[in-house]
């Protein structure tokens, strides 16, 4: 299967960025929010995709492994953002 293959994994990587990146600008959209992203040319830095509103810039790192890791360190500030990031 493709995705289980891992000679695809940037393959697998970049189709997640895509799909993540289109998702949320959607959401933004909906929500009359002006979300950019931006896709480094090169994962040197360490992280895939940035996305910033013009306040700020959230560089987000992609994993694509599929594993038997017992637990992921998921930073959850990207799901619980700061009380006033929507109080402008």
């Amino acid at each position: 299967m493709f995705f289980r293959d891992s000679s695809n994994t940037t393959t697998r990587e970049y189709m997640i960025a895509c799909a993540l990146q289109a998702d949320l600008i959607e959401a933004a959209a909906k929500r009359g929010y002006h979300l950019q992203v931006y896709l480094p040319a090169v994962d040197r830095d360490g992280f895939d995709i940035i996305f910033g509103d013009g306040d700020s810039m959230v560089p987000i790192q992609l994993k694509s492994t599929i594993g038997t890791a017992k637990t992921w360190d998921i930073h959850r500030s990207l799901f619980r953002p700061p009380y006033n990031l929507g109080s402008r």
